[in-house]
């Protein structure tokens, strides 16, 4: 039996009849010289024929070059410098190598080539975390991306070096511990678990050991409590909207919130809908988050916002929109906390309140899942149980 030297534990692949065998790598000098009388640095990568051959972006002087320690001789600032690239690239090369063995998956050198090439993080979380958010950003709702980059400089926050074989359950215990201290609420911290989790997920299909399954990590709820505005909140913004006393940069603000109180339509689809969607009393158009066709009925009050002229035709950011909804709601008096989502909840639960089925309400806010707006029929429970002091009241026995 062959024993691996202590050099070569991490030198290694694990072919197709599970032993062993070498895979060297070296960083050489090409012997041309470029017009500077400088030649490139080229690192080799092999295994039997196997062969790959990296240009690096270094070029030196080949006098200058120790073949057998692979770097340049000399203290000067300049070699000091390179030195310390291929020090890093050694570095990158020990971690994928290192990777790959302890998943028990097969490196290759056109595979060690495209790893270090491509650089997907292997070894660090919040690098793979970053470079993972970067490369879905496109297929990311705006407002997902940059609030799973949110949670990336949150994760940052606890250990800006946090490696994989850093999570477990005690971080996961350590970062509900630290975000609680910073007076996050249970919500948050609860809905930035589940985006960590799904990194980990996602590390996990490219091949990445984890310490832990993150199907045995419990997020918790993320559903919090849905403020809402109620039938009277909703009228009393309604006359605000017509009235000669609304600030003009206000109006347009609180027209495409209170069309979101009566037709349940989120943010994004709100700002995508055009003046030509609207015909007959209906709007039809294609649910940004489900990609789902979708056709809702106006009613009377939607349509009387639809007559504002600026409406469908000026768009706004939903950073401005909930500022501005901020000010709107001091200045109505009314004293909750208020953002442009606000509204979504505001149409499912008045909705419900006023005797629709769930089964209608599911159809209408586009959930595929039931469960999703099954959410809305507990704050309408307690909506019918708060009803119930007014029967106490009526009936009270003196």
């Amino acid at each position: 039996m062959k024993f691996l030297t202590q050099d070569q534990i991490f030198d290694t692949l694990i072919d197709t009849k599970k032993f062993y065998v070498s895979m060297n790598t070296r960083f050489y000098v090409r012997q041309t010289v470029n017009k500077d009388g400088l030649s490139h640095v080229y690192l080799s990568i092999t295994h039997g024929d196997q062969r790959e051959r990296i240009p690096l972006k270094i070029f030196v002087n080949k006098k200058k070059w120790d073949k057998k320690k692979q770097r340049l001789k000399g203290t000067t600032p300049a070699t000091m410098d390179i030195n310390l690239i291929l020090d890093n690239i050694s570095g990158k090369l020990t971690s994928i190598k290192t990777t790959y063995r302890l998943s028990e998956r097969q490196l290759t050198p056109a595979t060690l080539r495209k790893e270090l090439q491509e650089g997907m993080p292997r070894v660090n979380f919040c690098a793979f975390m970053k470079h993972a958010i970067e490369e879905e950003r496109p297929i990311l709702a705006p407002g997902t991306y940059k609030r799973h980059l949110a949670v990336y400089n949150k994760v940052k926050q606890i250990k800006e070096e946090l490696l994989f074989s850093d999570i477990d359950f005690d971080f996961f215990s350590d970062y509900r511990k630290f975000y609680k201290k910073k007076k996050q609420n249970d919500t948050t911290i609860n809905s930035n678990i589940k985006v960590i989790k799904k990194y980990l997920f996602l590390a996990s299909k490219n091949g990445i050991k984890l310490k832990i399954d993150p199907r045995d990590v419990k997020g918790g709820n993320t559903n919090g409590n849905k403020t809402y505005l109620s039938p009277k909140e909703v009228i009393k913004l309604h006359e605000y909207f017509l009235s000669k006393f609304i600030n003009p940069s206000q109006k347009l603000v609180l027209g495409y919130f209170l069309f979101s109180c009566y037709t349940g339509l989120r943010f994004s689809d709100v700002m995508n809908i055009e003046r030509r969607d609207i015909q007959e009393g209906f709007i039809s158009f294609t649910a940004k988050k489900t990609k789902k066709l979708q056709r809702i009925q106006l009613i009377e009050q939607a349509i009387e916002i639809c007559k504002y002229p600026l409406i469908f035709e000026n768009k706004l950011t939903n950073q401005f929109s909930n500022k501005e909804i901020k000010k709107i709601m001091i200045n109505s008096n009314i004293k909750k906390k208020v953002s442009f989502h606000v509204a979504r909840h505001t149409f499912a639960t008045n909705f419900l309140i006023a005797g629709g089925k769930v089964e209608h309400l599911q159809q209408l806010l586009g959930h595929s899942d039931i469960k999703e707006t099954m959410i809305y029929t507990h704050i309408t429970r307690v909506e019918a149980n708060t009803d119930l002091k007014f029967l106490e009241k009526l009936i009270k026995i003196k």
